[in-house]
Parts: structure tokens; sequence; C-alpha cells
């Protein structure tokens, strides 16, 4: 991992949070392994768990949102922020970095088309130049699914996650087992494949709700598209109404940002009112967490501040007059590395010279490598 990356990518977001109006947020390391499990936010074997002097079983932070929640219902006075954290998560015996943003007692699309533009805005910082937005709604399938009959509760979960796999051939076989009937079984498989440019998808999720709750949820995913063509995010967005809720995590709406860099979706986010309701005693919350590792694997060094670093060699003779030079720089904003050496020379943008760099040779230095 490229540390300089990863330290500027995490620069870049905050100084985009601060710019948004989000309050940084720091997030307690552990948590009582109950209230992962009782509000299912993952599954068992994807969080370390240990047991604590007190004979409390606790998990090292694997996920970031819980902990937010858990610290906003410890602080009432945080409970009408909108926050930001870049942290460590311990996930699968495995440490990731990530950023992320939450936004309570908000429930509006503003709010939500916020949360998706900063996630999008966090990239392009970064320097994607390819980047896909998927949005969709955690109501639409489950209201679908609700409709039928004969799929039994305990396996909603599982039939929700062949429609978010696209995965036709199995869904057909277990509804089915479930006694389905051929429309029932053809509606299910549509929506499996309703994602897309948003002006055709959204066309056809509006043709195939068939209650108020799937109408709610268009409406819902109209109203954010709408203010995302305030932001000028119109162009990234795409829509994918199969999004499934396998832990019962998400409340309206979903979304995935993908980009042609990365194997896998790099940001994941969406509304968790009722989980934050239940956790927090919050109104609502919207938010996403980003995979700083892989962003920091692709970030493009030619978008934001460039590695301006400055290293010059120093014979002993002459340490006191290098050292003068050097803090003369640095008061001028270049970031300068001096070492010990045996002759006197400098190295910047790529270029190695003789002697001691001025102001004027660095800038010169700067623009014959940004032509």
């Amino acid at each position: 991992m490229n540390t300089y990356s990863l330290k500027n990518v995490r620069r870049q977001f905050e100084d985009l949070c601060e710019s948004y109006g989000y309050n940084y947020s720091s997030i307690p390391m552990f948590a009582d392994a109950s209230l992962y499990e009782q509000y299912k936010g993952m599954p068992d074997e994807k969080y370390v768990k240990f047991i604590d002097r007190n004979a409390q079983v606790k998990v090292i932070r694997p996920d970031a949102t819980f902990h937010v929640l858990k610290s906003i219902s410890e602080d009432h006075h945080l409970r009408h922020h909108k926050m930001y954290y870049t942290t460590e998560i311990i996930r699968e015996h495995a440490v990731h970095s990530q950023y992320g943003i939450e936004s309570f007692n908000d429930e509006s699309a503003l709010c939500d088309s916020e949360v998706i533009a900063v996630a999008i805005s966090s990239l392009i910082r970064c320097g994607f130049d390819t980047i896909r937005a998927d949005i969709g709604h955690a109501g639409y399938v489950s209201a679908l699914i609700d409709e039928i009959n004969c799929i039994p509760d305990e396996s909603k979960n599982a039939v929700s996650s062949l429609i978010a796999k696209k995965n036709t051939v199995q869904l057909e076989d277990m509804l089915l087992g479930f006694g389905a009937t051929k429309g029932e079984i053809r509606k299910l498989s549509e929506v499996c494949m309703l994602f897309g440019e948003y002006d055709d998808v959204i066309k056809t999720a509006e043709e195939f709700a068939v209650n108020e709750r799937m109408i709610n949820a268009v409406n819902e995913i109209k109203a954010i598209y709408e203010c995302l063509t305030s932001f000028g995010y119109e162009k990234y967005v795409f829509l994918d109404m199969g999004f499934a809720n396998e832990m019962d995590y998400y409340s309206g709406m979903m979304f995935k940002i993908y980009s042609d860099k990365a194997a896998k979706a790099v940001i994941n986010g969406g509304r968790y009112d009722e989980l934050a309701k239940r956790f927090a005693g919050v109104t609502s919350a919207c938010g996403f967490g980003a995979d700083m590792d892989i962003i920091a694997s692709i970030y493009d060094l030619s978008i934001g501040e460039e590695n301006n670093v400055v290293t010059i060699t120093s014979p002993p003779s002459v340490h006191k007059y290098v050292i003068a030079i050097a803090e003369l720089l640095r008061q001028s904003g270049y970031k300068i590395n001096v070492i010990n050496g045996n002759e006197l020379s400098y190295e910047y943008m790529g270029t190695k010279k003789d002697g001691l760099p001025t102001e004027y040779d660095l800038m010169e230095l700067k623009n014959a490598k940004q032509k």
C-alpha cells in the first residue's frame, strides 16, 4: 500500500466533508457482541470476538456505522450532526481502512442525494474518471416479494439474495418449490433485470409497481435523482431496482459505486432509519462507507496536490547553511527532506541537480513537469 496515496485520499475526503458541513467523529474500538447479534449487523464469521476482564463478550470494530450509532446513543449532543470518519476496521481477521459519512434526523431527498454526491465527489477528487453509481431501494423488492403469499417469511431473504445476484435460474427453482405461479415467477425474474439507464429503468419500475410501498420507493428515487441533477452528477447515476437487503440493514435508498479501475464496489451506502431508531434513538439515518485501501491503491497522483517533496543531500561541511535554506523553503510551502551525503545536490519532480535549489528553480521544474 502506498502510504502517501492513503494519506492524500484521507486528506481529500476530510477537506470535502468539511466543505459540506460534516463534523469529524472518532469511533470506539470495541462494542458489545450482543449488539451485533441483536441487530444483525453482519454475519458472525466476519468479525473478531474476545472476552474482556469483566467476562463480557466484545467485538473489535468490524463496522463503522454501528460504532457511530453507539457514540451518538451515548452523547445526545451529537444527534443533530452530520458526521464523517476515517478509521480502520477489523473484518475477517484483516485490517481495512475506511472512510464514510453519516447524517441523522433528516429523512429528505436532499439528505440522500447529498450523501450520494459526497461519495461521488470523493472519487472525483481522487482522480477517478469512470464512475458508476447504482441506486436502488430496499423497499421495492421486499414489497413485491410480500405480494407473493406462497413465499415463507423465513425464505424471503434468500429470495431477495438471488434477485440481487441476478440468479434467475435458482430463483425460478426456488419459487417453483414454493408453489409460485408462472406470472409471479416471471415478475420476480424481470425485477432481477431491472437495472440500467435511469430514464429507461424508472419508467419500467413505475409500471411494475403493484402496491403503495413500491410506488413510494419509486417516488423516493425520483426525488433523489432530481436533487442529484442539481449537483451535476446525474451522468454517473444508474438504477438497480433489484437491490436486496439481505441483513435487514437498509430501510430505504441503497447505492453502490463502481469504477472500471476496481473489481468490486468501492463505496456502499444507503438509508437505515429503522436500525438507527432501535440502536440510537434517532429518527433517521443515511450514510456510506468507502474502501479506502482500494481507492488509495488506484489513486491518481496527477489529481490534487502533487508529491512536492524536495530532497536535499548535504555534506557535513555545509549542514548549517543547508538547514537555513531548507527552513526558508518550508516557509514558502515546500516539503523539504534533508539527508546527509557526500555531495551537495537536490532532487525534485523526478529531476536531480547539483547545488542548492531556489524557489525559482523549483517553480521551473514544477512547471516543466506539468507541461
